[in-house]
């Protein structure tokens, strides 16, 4: 028999660089945190999606990746800010609603009455890895004490195509979206390994000295990676009623 044509599937894709942390500033030994800044841009994006994810329901999930800054998970503290998916989902941290389905299949996105924003990470790799993206103690290239989770791969599945289908039961797209179901499947990072041949001369300050003193700093020959940053990718399996199922990776 012959295959069933598998219809294409539209996603709402967004990466950001939100507000850093900034050393020695506005005065020499005070930090620049960001907090109010950070949020108010993430707040910014997500806002953005769900207009879009309103307006244009046969989007199957929104998307909202890269380098967040955001400090809110370390060890032996709460960290400078907000619990993420607490201040984008009203406090539930969407991860109450999320179903889990056969380990061999991942985890479900999507949840009866609500779309949360979810964590890639969080959802597929749980307590097992603090995944740490920014990672000054095994990154030869950095080599400190700092570390953080600063990149993520957030994830909303389009919760307005349920009131579309009510509008139109005949309209393909919507009943397409409404059937619609993402798992994530798999993430990893990437981008841990040095660069072969390549190298640069790290000026290092004698631990101690104050901010601005005369000094003499050491010269440290470090490995080059292809960023300070780990890079971050997910595999999804996207299935419907309509088509079968695809994978795809972000």
């Amino acid at each position: 028999e012959p295959q069933q044509e598998q219809q294409p599937i539209e996603i709402l894709f967004t990466t950001t660089h939100l507000e850093a942390f900034v050393p020695n500033y506005p005065t020499p030994g005070r930090t620049y945190d960001g907090v109010e800044q950070r949020e108010s841009q993430m707040k910014q994006m997500t806002t953005f999606c769900d207009t879009y994810l309103s307006k244009h329901r046969n989007i199957v999930a929104a998307f909202v990746t890269g380098d967040l800054n955001w400090d809110d998970e370390r060890p032996r503290s709460k960290g400078v800010d907000k619990t993420l998916l607490d201040l984008l989902n009203g406090g539930d941290g969407g991860i109450g609603r999320v179903k889990e389905t056969n380990k061999k299949q991942g985890f479900s996105i999507r949840s009866n009455s609500h779309h949360p924003w979810i964590d890639a990470w969080k959802i597929n790799q749980g307590k097992k890895s603090e995944g740490y993206t920014y990672d000054s103690k095994i990154n030869p290239m950095l080599r400190g004490n700092l570390r953080r989770r600063f990149d993520r791969i957030l994830i909303r599945e389009n919760c307005y195509d349920s009131e579309e289908k009510q509008e139109s039961a005949s309209s393909t797209a919507s009943s397409y979206a409404s059937s619609s179901s993402l798992r994530i499947k798999s993430t990893d990072m990437f981008g841990m390994e040095p660069i072969h041949g390549l190298e640069w001369k790290k000026e290092v300050i004698p631990w101690g000295r104050p901010y601005g003193a005369s000094s003499s700093p050491s010269i440290q020959i470090r490995p080059v990676l292809p960023s300070d940053h780990y890079g971050l990718w997910a595999v999804m399996d996207y299935s419907s009623m309509s088509s079968a199922s695809s994978s795809s990776k972000v």
